[in-house]
């Protein structure tokens, strides 16, 4: 039976060219995150009209693990393709113009002995994915290359990419906003926040914002780390979490902490809130949640869910009701 926090290949069959790719940026942050890999290795294009060279996304690190249950490679780039591709059409797709040699990425990565992903965006078969995958190693073949029996190649279906999804709060919330599937409990991405009216209007950074954002980016590093913003109302502090999360103003290609927020309202769904949190917590999903108006009595439950030895959450609630504005810190 498909849970509220989860999304199947159907949605992601919705998502068009932009979206598929923000999915994979996404998908890519919190993967780095997830096994303590540099944010900085991620790199994913939008500009989908432009020639890419046979790549849409690619992550890379030195050290750390050889692989993630989701990166097959310490240097691995990402194909994306929202819409029907055929076996044949793979061959293609990884050739240049003139079909004499790889796409330029293609072959760097094939040189480097990395991994090249397919990231398919409609429902395949195991069978139907082999073909394709086959197809592209015939690409190798024909072209005489070397790597061409061992060459790492991947195709990743609707299918997977909604397992993988499934593994962070942020990616499944992202699919179901975009794919027109009702959010539960008006969950919402960073940016769907960012957009709410009360939101509007510049926002000038000064030290306690940069205080902020340092005691945040401390806290919420962990699985269980728990903050909570306590101040009197009207003092701003659900715009100062806001923005304490943005990605910074040079443009932080890899927005390594907004892609990894999901934003809820407890003054709204309080009661089902908590069910909510927990089923997280036992599907055992990472990423940050932010409780907003949040009552001291269900941050101290939603703590004691998130402190959890198998949670992989992040907690960070508000209060309105108090007199001076601190961060504290429960780890």
């Amino acid at each position: 039976m498909k849970r509220l926090n989860e999304i199947t290949a159907a949605e992601i069959e919705r998502l068009g060219a932009t979206d598929l790719t923000v999915l994979l940026r996404k998908l890519l942050v919190c993967e780095a995150n997830a096994n303590n890999l540099p944010p900085s290795g991620v790199h994913v294009a939008f500009k989908i009209t432009v020639p890419d060279g046979g790549e849409d996304g690619r992550i890379e690190w030195k050290d750390g693990p050889e692989r993630t249950a989701w990166v097959p490679n310490r240097f691995t780039i990402f194909q994306c393709k929202a819409t029907e591709i055929t076996a044949l059409a793979c061959k293609k797709e990884v050739l240049n113009d003139e079909g004499t040699n790889l796409k330029p990425k293609v072959e760097a990565v094939f040189q480097a002995g990395g991994a090249y992903i397919l990231f398919y965006g409609r429902a395949c078969e195991q069978a139907g994915c082999d073909a394709r995958r086959e197809k592209i190693r015939k690409a190798l073949r024909d072209l005489g290359k070397s790597y061409a029996e061992t060459a790492h190649i991947e195709v990743y279906s609707a299918e997977k990419i909604a397992e993988w999804t499934n593994q962070y709060v942020s990616c499944v919330t992202f699919v179901a906003e975009r794919s027109g599937m009702l959010p539960p409990l008006g969950i919402k991405t960073w940016d769907q926040w960012s957009k709410l009216p009360e939101h509007e209007g510049p926002y000038v950074a000064n030290e306690l914002l940069r205080t902020c954002r340092a005691q945040l980016s401390a806290v919420v590093v962990e699985p269980g780390a728990v903050a909570r913003v306590e101040g009197m109302s009207g003092l701003g502090k659900t715009r100062l979490v806001l923005e304490a999360f943005r990605p910074d103003e040079a443009g932080e290609s890899v927005r390594r902490w907004s892609d990894r927020l999901v934003y809820l309202d407890a003054s709204i769904h309080e009661r089902e809130l908590f069910a909510f949190c927990v089923d997280l917590c036992n599907r055992q999903m990472d990423g940050i949640v932010i409780v907003d108006n949040c009552p001291l009595a269900l941050h101290k439950t939603l703590s004691s869910e998130v402190r959890r030895s198998d949670s992989k959450l992040r907690l960070q609630s508000d209060r309105r009701d108090l007199r001076i504005m601190t961060f504290l810190r429960v780890v």
